[in-house]
């Protein structure tokens, strides 16, 4: 019997041996990879000579990862805890797994990711924490992941990012907020992420970008805003970013863009405007000249133009109201004539 196989085999004896999983059972592979249906609980003390480098167990009704629970598990690559009702990982439950470098831990029922939880993790490369319960990410919860690429956290409610939330992951390259209920940025919240190429926010409830949202990030592409509550955009809030290639800010609440917030990389990336309720004056002009714009543009306000895409306005159309200039008048006093 080879000793791959006789690891295996113990794995599986410990498994299918537990009295309160009658319904247990595991499929294993070489090299070898296992995948186990039917649990309620990750056994305990699984001994030293269980070799896995690949442990699956998607869809089972596990509630709970408890300290130390993979600590003998030296081997383990991928951990795929995905689809069951985890509510709690205590800190410490993926201690001495040096090798893990994919975690998911996808649609369950995480609330908090407490200190210490992604501890001594060194190789870890992927983390799928979408489709939980997770309201709040604490100042350098992921801060020993040196070599995460690829931080997963959509459909949880988070309501807001903290500075220091993403700090020292120096090789992210994949950062997915999308579908939270996030309502702003903070300055600096999303900085200084040497290696970010892809930054998802798009469907969550943001009403502002200011200036310094997106600082040093020196390799970001795609930035994903669409399907907000944004209404407003500072000038300089997308700035600095070298090799930016598509913005997303479509189906947001945008009645007009300062046109000094796009203008540094307006020839070079593309730019999802669609969607929004857009006041077509003359401030748009600019808009109408822009090749890739113009056609996203469709007129919200005023009403003699409302429906209508910005490039059939009539330029004669997008007109500004000039603010009344009072200054040339003078306050004059007049006394009522002394008849005597």
């Amino acid at each position: 019997m080879g000793r791959k196989l006789r690891h295996v085999l113990i794995f599986l004896l410990i498994i299918l041996k537990e009295p309160n999983m009658p319904d247990a059972d595991c499929m294993c592979t070489p090299p070898p990879h296992c995948r186990c249906y039917g649990l309620n609980s990750i056994p305990q003390n699984l001994p030293k000579s269980v070799y896995l480098c690949w442990l699956c167990l998607l869809g089972n009704q596990i509630t709970m990862i408890r300290s130390g629970t993979f600590v003998n598990l030296t081997k383990l690559e991928m951990v795929n805890l995905g689809v069951n009702n985890l509510t709690m990982i205590q800190p410490g439950a993926f201690a001495n797994v040096p090798r893990l470098n994919r975690l998911e831990l996808f649609h369950n029922q995480i609330t908090k990711i407490e200190a210490g939880t992604m501890a001594n993790l060194p190789g870890l490369r992927t983390l799928h924490l979408y489709g939980n319960q997770i309201t709040k990410i604490q100042p350098g919860i992921f801060a020993n992941l040196r070599k995460l690429q690829k931080l997963h956290l959509a459909l949880n409610q988070i309501t807001m990012i903290q500075p220091g939330s993403f700090e020292s992951l120096p090789q992210l390259e994949c950062l997915r907020l999308d579908n939270n209920q996030i309502t702003m940025i903070q300055a600096g919240s999303l900085s200084n992420l040497p290696q970010l190429q892809h930054l998802s926010l798009q469907k969550n409830q943001i009403t502002k970008i200011q200036a310094g949202s997106f600082v040093n990030l020196p390799r970001l592409q795609f930035l994903e805003l669409g399907e907000n509550q944004i209404t407003k955009i500072q000038a300089g809030s997308f700035a600095n970013l070298p090799l930016f290639q598509r913005l997303e800010l479509q189906n947001n609440k945008m009645s007009a863009i300062p046109l000094s917030a796009l203008r540094s990389f307006l020839s070079i990336i593309t730019i999802e405007l669609d969607g929004n309720p857009w006041h077509c004056d003359c401030k748009m002009t600019p808009f109408r000249l822009n090749p890739a714009l113009k056609d996203q543009i469709i007129c919200a306000q005023p009403a003699k133009v409302q429906g209508q895409n910005l490039t059939d306005v009539n330029p004669e159309e997008l007109t500004c109201e000039e603010p009344t200039d009072t200054s040339h008048y003078h306050c004059v006093t007049v006394f009522p004539l002394d008849h005597k």
